[in-house]
């Protein structure tokens, strides 16, 4: 058995303590959370709760850890982890500068653990489809790509209490550059990266409404990325993800906006298909990616996007947003 932490007892954390009980060989040992009112329906469960997460460490006899705090907050409970020998689950992005980025990964190298960073669009079921036919030659040679990831207003004004500390390129890049580098198995040369800004911080959130990179892969194709988080909250999802793939042989369109069912009639909005539960079972990609993690733990198996790719990302978005302030292209 595998016993589990998480640190973060938020929407993030609590999925995943759903998604851990739910498989036969982890269970959810210990949970941290310096919100001691987030903790309670835990500890009715007879998991240990904990206010700070070097207690945990030093007292939970864990063999894993997942790490669901903000994304500004994911240095020192690595670091932690790693020193105390714990296999790492780490929300994307790793870290929200290059240095800090580099330390995680450097002390997780030292100190001989698996690390996952939650990159979970890899286990998203149109992306998969969509990897396999590009596997199979389906593609052709990759000519452009374009990929759109945008939010509600909602998420920076009252989702996340620390939007101030992040933008739409430290929450929502990770996942689009992640993906691209994914399915083509490329890696960039050349950032151009923009960002705009003002109806957040008429609202006292100092940080950007909108970013925007134009990236050179080594292959010689380019991709745009495009990240809004101040659409209006009548948007029928609270994400739209929408991606772009030209090949030379065939070319894929894949809409996460439109998840298949649609609701008319006191409000229009398109149902969550892609993340649920089945009696209870959870079933959606951050699920199949925890379940997968599990899995590299059980064979010793070192993750695809481990934490050196996470450090990459870092980096690659790090110099997206020195771009977009210097206006200037950097090279990677």
């Amino acid at each position: 058995m595998i016993h589990f932490g998480i640190i973060g007892a938020g929407i993030r954390g609590s999925m995943y303590a759903d998604t851990l009980s739910q498989n036969s060989y982890a269970e959810l040992t210990a949970i941290c959370d310096a919100d001691q009112t987030k903790l309670g329906k835990f500890g009715q469960q007879g998991i240990r709760t904990y206010g700070d997460y070097r207690k945990m460490f030093d007292d939970a006899n864990l063999d894993a850890v997942i790490i669901a705090t903000p994304d500004f907050l994911h240095l020192e409970p690595s670091l932690c982890a790693a020193e105390a020998g714990c296999h790492i689950l780490v929300e994307k992005p790793l870290a929200t500068n290059s240095e800090d980025a580099s330390l995680i990964a450097r002390t997780i190298t030292e100190h001989d653990v698996l690390c996952m960073v939650a990159f979970e669009n890899r286990w998203n079921a149109p992306f998969v489809a969509v990897k396999n036919e590009i596997a199979s030659g389906n593609l052709g040679k990759v000519v452009s790509i374009n990929v759109t990831l945008n939010d509600t207003i909602f998420v920076p004004t009252e989702m996340l209490p620390w939007a101030k500390l992040s933008s739409p390129g430290w929450f929502l890049f990770p996942h689009a550059i992640d993906l691209v580098c994914w399915l083509t198995g490329d890696q960039i040369k050349r950032i151009y990266g923009w960002a705009g800004e003002g109806v957040l911080k008429t609202m006292g959130i100092e940080t950007y409404d909108s970013m925007k990179a134009l990236l050179e892969f080594n292959s010689g194709f380019a991709a745009s990325f495009n990240s809004t988080w101040t659409l209006q909250n009548t948007l029928p999802l609270v994400y739209d993800l929408k991606v772009e793939i030209i090949g030379s042989k065939n070319s894929y369109y894949i809409d996460l906006q439109d998840q298949m069912v649609k609701q008319y009639g006191g409000e229009y909005k398109n149902l969550h298909t892609l993340g649920y539960s089945v009696d209870g079972r959870m079933l959606g990609a951050p699920s199949l990616m925890l379940f997968d993690f599990i899995d590299h733990i059980r064979k010793g198996k070192k993750p695809e996007s481990d934490h050196i790719h996470g450090e990459y990302i870092t980096k690659i978005i790090d110099a997206i947003h020195i771009s977009a302030r210097d206006h200037k292209i950097i090279e990677a």
